[in-house]
């Protein structure tokens, strides 16, 4: 579990730095393109997710603590959510969807660390091993839509030109399609 666990922070740190290299093109086939790996990696999250979910039933283990991994977790857990809605307000500013799509990755792996630290918290306290597999696959449905919206370079809203993003309250803070009573309606 920890070498999966490694391997995926290790292709998250990768990950990233490739992602802001080349966002910082604005050309719109590197735009397109960057959208689509990233559609990739929802999918191959959503399949690790549901991998280590199977593992953890079948091995009737969840979350074990360890004062790093608690301490990652509750940075990860103040400090993601800031830097998503942060990613969010640049992607509207900049209409770069690869960057907003980029932003929602990074709330995932928000719920991934509050889901760990309750199920860290359960654990401990009433041995509640299932508690954070159980909720962490509740992120895939998620997780699958975003992943296939990127690889397929869905826009809902598009007919002959894509819609502006926007990072309103309306918008959930750019988290959904621009609605009708957002603030660039």
């Amino acid at each position: 579990m920890h070498r999966t666990a490694k391997s995926l922070l290790l292709f998250t740190i990768i990950y990233n730095i490739a992602e802001g290299v080349v966002a910082i093109c604005d050309e719109s086939e590197i735009e397109e393109r960057i959208e689509k790996f990233i559609g990739w990696t929802f999918l191959a999250l959503a399949a690790a997710v549901v991998a280590q979910t199977v593992v953890s039933f079948a091995n009737r283990s969840g979350a074990e603590e360890s004062v790093p991994g608690i301490v990652l977790a509750l940075v990860s857990v103040t400090l993601m959510p800031t830097i998503a809605l942060w990613k969010l307000r640049i992607a509207s500013d900049m209409n770069l969807r690869s960057l907003a799509a980029e932003a929602k990755e990074t709330l995932a792996c928000s719920y991934l660390s509050v889901t760990l630290l309750i199920g860290l918290a359960f654990n401990a306290l009433l041995g509640w091993w299932w508690l954070d597999p159980l909720t962490v696959i509740l992120l895939v449905p998620w997780l699958i839509k975003e992943g296939l919206e990127g690889v397929r370079g869905e826009d809902e809203d598009e007919e002959d030109e894509p819609t502006q993003l926007c990072s309103c309250r309306n918008c959930l803070f750019g988290l959904r399609k621009r609605r009708s009573n957002c603030r660039l309606a």
